[in-house]
């Protein structure tokens, strides 16, 4: 059996979670600009209006390439503007 990594470290060293994996998992996330979605619907929603992956409006929510939101697990996009997305993109 191998040693595992929790039991070779003393009990007063705390390991804190990396700034980057805290700053995108965090609740009420704005929008790069900062202004908060007011037509919002959900990943689904969105993918079903415009005809993308789930995945793919999830991806342009976290780059802030459409104004979103993220609230716990759940990303608020709004609709203005992911339908202003895929105008632009056709």
């Amino acid at each position: 059996m191998g040693v595992h990594w929790y039991r070779v470290l003393p009990p007063a060293i705390v390991i804190e979670q990396p700034s980057y994996i805290t700053a995108r998992a965090g609740v009420g996330m704005m929008t790069k600009d900062t202004q908060r979605v007011t037509d919002p619907i959900t990943p689904e929603e969105a993918a079903e209006l415009t005809g993308y992956n789930i995945q793919h409006v999830r991806y342009l929510a976290r780059e802030g390439r459409i104004k979103a939101e993220k609230k716990g697990y759940t990303w608020w996009i709004s609709k203005a503007s992911i339908l202003q997305w895929k105008r632009q993109q056709s």
